[in-house]
């Protein structure tokens, strides 16, 4: 019987999670930034790592940042009460099975107990599947647009959905 865990991840999950994360992208530096970035950010509890864990295994993630301060673009986007979540990821061999909606769904009750009214998603005009799934999971009220720099100085434009939790 498979047992499946939505969880708020610690720091050796995380860096047991971005190891892996690493491996799987050894041709990009960006992610031994972003690594560093998630670390720093959690340990001071800026951002909140959402772990799904299938048996042991860590199969999904997401994470939510609940003060407007630590958002990209969080000025454009967010009001006092508002959490953005981004970094969503399911291992490709556990996708589409729903693993990731049930961490979506633990992350949004959680982030609701803690007195978040709104979360917002961003997502890239040309990411159509990721798109279609915010809009299934309740994203529906456009926000707003922006810009994002990835470290290595890549710019991405980003469409910002909102969701009442």
């Amino acid at each position: 019987m498979e047992q499946y865990i939505c969880k708020i991840a610690n720091l050796d999950e995380m860096r047991l999670k971005w190891q892996s994360e690493i491996e799987r992208n050894a041709d990009d530096p960006n992610w031994s930034i972003w690594r560093d970035e998630a670390l720093q950010n959690a340990q001071m509890g800026a951002w909140l790592p959402y772990y799904g864990i299938l048996n042991g295994e860590i199969i999904a993630e997401a994470t939510a940042v609940p003060n407007v301060l630590y958002m990209q673009n969080g000025k454009a986007i967010s009001a006092e009460g508002t959490a953005y979540l981004f970094a969503f990821r399911t291992v490709e061999a556990r996708q589409g099975m729903g693993w990731f909606g049930k961490l979506l769904r633990y992350m949004l009750s959680d982030l609701k107990a803690r007195g978040i009214r709104h979360a917002v998603v961003g997502v890239e005009p040309s990411e159509i599947r990721n798109m279609q799934m915010y809009f299934h999971f309740g994203f529906t009220e456009y926000v707003g647009y922006g810009k994002d720099t990835y470290p290595d100085g890549q710019t991405i434009e980003v469409l910002y959905y909102r969701k009442q939790l």
